[in-house]
């Protein structure tokens, strides 16, 4: 009796064990890491320390706290699912700012596992069956995993399947194809690898058949930067006036749009405020669409986890360091570095992108021995990462930076085409020149063009001598009588008797003794009545003499 006295005062002693425990739970995220939050309520309100350790490993503090209104809620730390560390025990404190121990948790977390929803959900209608698909979590392999189905027609109550294991596809016999399905999937740990009791969140609805264009598919909403909502409507099918948008977060007042979006004057969506202090990605978003007679005609209820979508990376930069090409750049200021996924591609010399694998909390990327005599195009783009809630949105890709040779030879070809054009240009610029002046030296008589060279005609050239001038050539050049009369000589000659001399040999036969003879030979000269002076030519010298005959005067 005593015994069991003390074990109730032992049970209900403040302080004990047992209600320190109560207020730390710890889960293990889709096998990645463990999220250990605890209820504030009647803890001081100050920032608790959290420190942690698996059975048998090191102590430490917390590396990642979550806050809410700059107080520790929660925090963040490491898990492996190789060394199985849900199977062993997890010892946590929380200690208050006076080192006292405010809380504890001591127990394995082999039925804390909430994997991701499932996503990529697509239908097929394959007559006579409507065939549902999806992907899950990759942390762990199929035979781990049990899913469970829900489906709803036209909006009417969920019709919950029963729970199958290894299956990532569903099938329903006989659909209606006048109505509206709307399908949902879920899973969790199976018994195979440690059964968990916890499931994962329900995935986005994927719907088919003929009421697509019904209320909730008729909104689609878009975090931009984590700084506002963006919400638009397919206006097709919709009245051809402004519609009025309404919409409220979970828990919060509902209000009317401030700031619509318009499109020939015609209301197609509307900005709605956004705050990442407060979450508001994590919590439904419930919207309404109104026509001008009150009646809803689009609805919108979910929440915006998977629809963020970052402004594109700025700021890109290259540099070589042999033997490696480096890239830099900024991302958006909105979230901190661990909160990003980011992804690279280039290509080479204008060819195929290659794409690079995702990485978180990266702003540089290298490739190694780039090549020297290649030109590199660069664009990287980011999305928010597993680790703070992962969206399916990636950023537009970035501008593109360039680094190599190619970029030199773009601008050569760029430069050598300007300079073939002014080339061009300055040679027919030059040739109109030349045309111009040989036109003007034409008309001007400066230049006579001959194709065909003329064959002068002597005959043409001189009757005007002939004919005219009685053969006068003084006169038919018009030679002044000056110039006539200078060319004429100012003095006379006398005249100059000349005779010619013939040598004549006698035979030696007729005699020795006789001399030779002189035969005279004259040929008589016309006295040359000239204004040139007369020469005597002297006759050669011979051997034999000669006797001259008297000479006669002509």
């Amino acid at each position: 009796m005593v015994l069991l006295i003390c074990l109730v005062l032992l049970w209900t002693c403040p302080g004990s064990g047992s209600k320190l425990d109560t207020n730390i739970k710890c889960v293990v995220i889709n096998l990645e890491y463990v999220n250990c939050t605890w209820d504030d309520e009647g803890l001081p309100q100050e920032n608790c320390t959290f420190r942690s350790r698996y059975e048998g490993g090191p102590e430490a503090e917390c590396q990642m706290y979550l806050k809410v209104n700059d107080l520790n809620v929660g925090c963040r730390f490491s898990y492996s699912e190789e060394k199985l560390n849900r199977f062993t025990l997890l010892h946590a404190w929380l200690y208050s700012a006076n080192g006292s121990v405010v809380a504890e948790h001591h127990r394995n977390l082999i039925n804390m596992v909430k994997l991701d929803p499932p996503y990529n959900l697509t239908v097929e209608m394959k007559n006579p069956e409507l065939y549902l698909y999806w992907n899950s979590s990759n942390r762990t392999k199929a035979v781990c995993k049990t899913s469970q189905v829900r489906y709803k027609i036209n909006h009417k109550n969920w019709q919950l399947q029963s729970e199958s294991t290894e299956r990532n596809s569903f099938s329903l016999p006989f659909p209606s194809t006048q109505s509206l399905y709307e399908f949902q999937v879920r899973v969790k740990m199976s018994d195979t690898c440690g059964k968990s009791e916890m499931w994962s969140a329900w995935s986005e609805s994927v719907y088919c058949g003929s009421m697509k264009n019904v209320n909730d598919t008729d909104i689609k909403c878009v975090v931009i930067n984590l700084e506002y909502v963006n919400c638009t409507w397919d206006d097709e099918g919709l009245p051809q006036e402004n519609c009025t948008f309404r919409s409220r977060y979970e828990g919060g007042p509902e209000a009317e749009c401030q700031t619509y979006l318009k499109v020939n004057d015609l209301n197609v969506g509307c900005r709605v405020s956004y705050s990442e202090e407060k979450l508001n990605r994590f919590t439904h978003l419930h919207a309404w669409l109104y026509s001008a007679n009150g009646s809803v005609v689009a609805e919108h209820h979910r929440n915006l986890i998977n629809m963020v979508k970052l402004d594109p990376p700025y700021n890109l930069t290259v540099e070589m360091k042999n033997p490696e090409l480096y890239l830099y750049w900024n991302s958006s200021n909105r979230t901190k570095a661990v909160c990003k996924t980011s992804q690279v591609r280039y290509k080479i010399n204008h060819k195929n992108w290659q794409l690079q694998s995702e990485s978180t909390e990266r702003n540089s990327f290298s490739l190694p021995f780039p090549s020297t005599q290649s030109l590199y195009e660069f664009q990287v783009r980011v999305k928010m990462s597993d680790t703070c809630g992962k969206s399916e949105m990636w950023s537009a890709w970035s501008e593109s930076v360039y680094c190599g040779s190619m970029k030199n030879v773009n601008d050569t070809e760029t430069h050598s085409g300007s300079s073939a054009a002014l080339m061009i240009l300055y040679t027919a610029g030059a040739a109109v020149v030349l045309v111009i002046l040989s036109c003007l030296l034409v008309h001007s008589e400066r230049l006579r063009v001959i194709l065909v060279p003329v064959v002068p005609n002597p005959g043409k050239n001189f009757a005007d001598l002939i004919d005219n001038y009685g053969g006068n050539v003084e006169n038919w050049l018009s030679i002044s009588k000056e110039l006539q009369d200078g060319f004429k000589p100012n003095f006379t000659e006398r005249t100059c008797p000349v005779r010619e001399y013939r040598l004549v040999s006698q035979s030696s036969s007729d005699s020795d003794n006789s001399l030779s003879s002189l035969t005279d030979v004259s040929t008589d000269y016309q006295p040359m009545h000239s204004y040139s002076s007369a020469s005597t030519l002297p006759a050669p010298a011979e051997t034999t003499q000669t006797t001259p005959t008297a000479p006669s005067v002509l």
